[in-house]
């Protein structure tokens, strides 16, 4: 249940007054906060892409780890591309720690060449790349490592957590000085969504493939958060508005990235759905406030 009856009543009103006044796509600037640099595709072409798509700028996961490689990405995409690295390396059947990339993540961070750790795999249930999915023990003295160093930097972390528990609960009060993302929200409901961020304010959430119809895993079942969201999720997206950040997913292929104008598209019709000053917020304040 939504906590707040008061922000409900807002939430509706605001949202009938919206529909009613207009059914205006958002206009304004959009960040991408979920994003993949894929293999055999040009940054020049990822470049050019986010300018056909009219994004002002995104939070990129690389593979990479080396200092030469990050700054040679940064110097071809510019400022307004951020970019963020795992510390686990995956292999075919495992998905592991690496403690020299442990070690790094703090000359990184404060060189500026990463802004922060992503995506990191504690809860997958399937993807093309591991298809039997991921299970991380959040709470392993290897995990930990890492999470203190961010804690202590301030630095945000990704992380993709598909049924949070009493651990990750525990870890989000552990670390408070980390701002967790969410990646895909979890795939949670506006109720679970909710009552988490309810209860952590060092949690937020980004939209990728939960609000997307043109790839990922809800492509065939139909999206969790459409173009035209339920009144549960107006409540939530309103009263949580400063957690939630545009995601697209794009990588893997360039065919993939190739769909960003699409997936962009469809996000200016559902923050059109929303209050300006909400749809601001997921589109582009939040972004700004918490990266950069």
């Amino acid at each position: 249940m939504i906590k707040s009856r008061f922000w409900i009543l807002v939430a509706l009103f605001t949202f009938g007054f919206t529909n009613a006044a207009s059914s205006a796509n958002y206009t304004g600037e959009i960040y991408d906060a979920h994003a993949h640099i894929p293999k055999g595709v040009k940054l020049e072409q990822i470049k050019s892409i986010y300018t056909e798509a009219g994004v002002s700028g995104a939070g990129l996961f690389v593979k990479d780890f080396k200092d030469s490689n990050l700054k040679k990405v940064q110097k071809q995409l510019g400022q307004d591309f951020i970019l963020f690295a795992d510390v686990h390396k995956r292999f075919k059947t495992k998905y592991e720690v690496q403690n020299k990339r442990i070690k790094r993540m703090e000359g990184l961070y404060n060189a500026g060449l990463i802004a922060g750790l992503g995506e990191i795999y504690t809860d997958l249930s399937f993807a093309p790349f591991a298809p039997k999915g991921i299970k991380t023990d959040i709470t392993n003295p290897d995990e930990v490592a890492y999470l203190e160093i961010a804690n202590k930097l301030g630095m945000p972390v990704h992380i993709h957590h598909e049924s949070p528990d009493a651990d990750f609960e525990a870890t989000l009060r552990k670390f408070k000085n980390i701002n967790f993302i969410l990646a895909h929200s979890g795939y949670l409901s506006p109720q679970n969504l909710d009552a988490l961020m309810s209860e952590h304010p060092n949690l937020f959430a980004d939209l990728s493939l939960i609000s997307n119809r043109h790839f990922g895993p809800f492509k065939k079942r139909g999206v969790l958060l459409s173009t035209n969201p339920s009144k549960e999720w107006v409540e939530v997206l309103v009263q949580h508005s400063n957690r939630f950040m545009v995601g697209s997913d794009i990588g893997a292929n360039v065919d993939r990235v190739k769909m960003l104008p699409a997936v962009i598209a469809d996000y200016r019709v559902l923050l059109g759905s929303l209050p300006q000053d909400a749809a601001k917020r997921i589109a582009s304040e939040n972004f700004l406030r918490i990266f950069k």
